[in-house]
Order: structure tokens, then sequence, then C-alpha cells
């Protein structure tokens, strides 16, 4: 699974979606597709991309031109709930797949 989302110039969450596949690279890229066709994103409007767990160590250091930043899951997930929480602290968890332990 996939799960993908990015944030404007402004710093304004634009809407996250999933994509499910059995393939990393599949999955990676087919998220990535459907999400800037869906919100008529284009490359050029991109500066670069940031992945997080197992599935990013296939990930190139390069994708379609944008440089990519492999970052820490723990990071992104306190980060993400940071932000989604609109707190300056908070004890954030991920209950999931177990990949995070």
């Amino acid at each position: 699974m996939t799960k993908i989302c990015a944030f404007d110039e402004t710093g304004t969450l634009v809407a996250p979606m999933s994509v499910r596949a059995t393939d990393p690279l599949a999955s990676f890229y087919g998220a990535f597709g459907k999400f800037t066709q869906e919100h008529a994103i284009s490359l050029s409007a991109i500066s670069h991309l940031r992945a997080t767990g197992v599935g990013s160590s296939f990930v190139e250091s390069t994708t379609y031109g944008l440089p990519v930043e492999t970052v820490s899951e723990f990071e992104s997930v306190g980060r993400g709930g940071l932000f989604l929480s609109g707190l300056d602290d908070a004890l954030v968890v991920s209950m999931g797949t177990g990949t995070a332990m």
C-alpha cells in the first residue's frame, strides 16, 4: 500500500490518497501518477519528493527528474501527526502494518 499526499506552496495539505499494488515500485509509480493526474499537478510544479517506509528502499534517488529523499518512517509519522492535529506537542501513535516499531 502506498499512501501519498502533497503540500502546496503555502503549506496546505493536498488530499491524501492510497494505492495498493503487490510490487513496491508499481505501487509508488501508480500512486504518483494517479495523484498528479487527479489533482492536475504538473511535474514542473513539484520541487522534490520524499519517500518513507520499507518500499522507499526500491525507489531511485531521482524520479522523473525530481530528487527523491528517503526519510525516517518515525519522523514522517510524528511530523504528519503533529501537522494533522495542529498541535505543537503530541504523542503520535501509528497502528497498522507493524512496519514501524
